[in-house]
């Protein structure tokens, strides 16, 4: 039997095709009605025809199919492009590298991230470093952020490798200054800082065993201007260390020593002098002689940090300056002040005429933290200071007592508005006791 034309022409631009029969045939059928002879034979034609319908409409789906799949690829390739071009175009691609340079600069120092941590993968170091190849380029080839190194802690299985990252930091840096933060030493780590001694400007040590490789030794640090050493013990001192490289240190400006009394004196005995512009000793027991004679033997002295205590159980060591002859008054230009100050009782007068003797009048800036405020030496530093701006206190004795009147008589020489704030351990000063141009913190 031949096929109806209509279902031969048929292509997807028609209208849908419609049989005249099938709502006759659909009636019979679903009636359970006897169909007859004419009907049954019209019924296989159709059933014919609408099967070769059937196959018409799956190729047209494939077709179709596969045209959609060409364009969903297309498209994907133009969502690419997009983004490519967009990234390529962006602003920040077309800065320049000198204000790039600026971000990093940035980035580093306003987080306090310029030391580079080779252990840390997470450090802003790395973090630039994985931006963009361009990035990476120009932030690895910049000296200035690769001159703050930190060699950590690390098992003595990975030295190597750390060595090798350490060796690739001072390259990057090339003759830039560096400042170097020391937690460990081997013979290794010292073969590859050695060639680049020469260049630290700022050098941290932590552990007396650094201390002794790297001072103990006529190394060459002649560019050195600020010398930290902390966490040093007791029981691991040599006390007859001498200390040759403090005599290749000629432009060592700033000491910080927060490590045990006996050697921290000894770096003092071989430097202190005009050069020294800042001292840090807030770790070191002293007794108020011996801070008087530092300040005598170092005039340039602009910013001090000292810890006085005496009477205690507390070891206070002796040396060559102990008897050194202070003239007095001693007046001295120190402008920032930070004096920890313990003395027993039965001390206490005795010690305060070793800093009644002291008139800083340039004292701009003091921390005191103080037993009582009845300390006549401390009391008579403030009080001698005719441009003092800032004065915090910490008074473990004094409690809900009133602020002393010197403190009122001298608010009227240019210190600023107070700020009335909790004494962070126990203790605070009454707001009624506080004028409005006393400073307290």
């Amino acid at each position: 039997m031949s096929q109806p034309e209509e279902y031969i022409s048929w292509s997807l631009n028609d209208p849908p095709y419609e049989d005249p029969e099938f709502d006759e045939t659909s009636k019979a059928v679903a009636s359970n009605s006897f169909l007859s002879q004419s009907l049954q034979v019209r019924a296989q034609s159709r059933l014919s025809n609408a099967k070769t319908h059937l196959h018409l409409i799956d190729e047209h789906i494939a077709r179709a199919d596969a045209n959609l799949s060409e364009l969903h690829i297309c498209r994907r390739q133009c969502i690419a492009q997009i983004e490519l071009y967009s990234t390529a175009s962006a602003p920040v691609r077309r800065l320049p590298a000198d204000v790039l340079v600026e971000i990093f600069r940035a980035s580093l120092y306003s987080c306090d991230r310029s030391v580079y941590v080779p252990q840390n993968s997470n450090s802003m170091h790395h973090l630039l470093g994985r931006v963009c190849s361009g990035w990476r380029r120009l932030f690895f080839s910049t000296q200035e952020f690769w001159t703050g190194i930190r060699v950590g802690r690390v098992n003595l299985n990975k030295i190597d490798r750390w060595i090798h990252m350490a060796q690739d930091i001072f390259e990057r840096s090339g003759s830039s200054p560096i400042s170097l933060y020391l937690f460990i030493i081997s013979n290794k780590l010292m073969g590859a800082l050695i060639p680049h001694l020469g260049r630290i400007r700022f050098l941290s040590i932590h552990g007396w065993a650094i201390v002794e490789r790297l001072l103990g030794s006529s190394f060459d640090l002649t560019s050195l201007t600020t010398l930290n050493i902390e966490g040093c013990g007791v029981r691991s001192i040599n006390k007859n260390l001498e200390l040759t490289a403090l005599k290749n240190m000629p432009r060592l400006r700033d000491i910080r020593l927060s490590t045990y009394a006996q050697p921290a004196l000894k770096i003092l005995e071989n430097y202190l002098g005009s050069q020294i512009t800042a001292l840090s000793l807030l770790y070191v027991n002293l007794i108020p002689q011996q801070v008087v004679t530092i300040l005598h033997l170092s005039p340039n002295l602009i910013s001090g940090s000292f810890n006085i205590i005496a009477g205690y159980h507390n070891p206070v060591p002796t040396w060559k300056f102990d008897h050194y002859t202070l003239p007095t008054p001693l007046v001295h230009n120190l402008q920032y002040l930070n004096l920890s100050y313990t003395v027993m009782e039965s001390y206490a007068e005795y010690e305060a005429l070793q800093l009644r003797q002291l008139v800083l009048p340039q004292l701009r800036h003091a921390v005191l933290r103080l037993q009582r405020w009845e300390v006549p030496g401390a009391r008579a530093m403030i009080t001698n200071s005719g441009v003092l701006e800032l004065l915090h206190l910490q008074i473990s004795e004094m409690a809900w007592n009133p602020l002393p009147p010197c403190l009122y008589q001298h608010s009227n020489q240019g210190m600023t508005q107070p700020e009335r704030s909790l004494d962070r351990r126990r203790y605070f000063f009454p707001s009624e006791s506080l004028e409005s141009e006393t400073v307290v913190i």
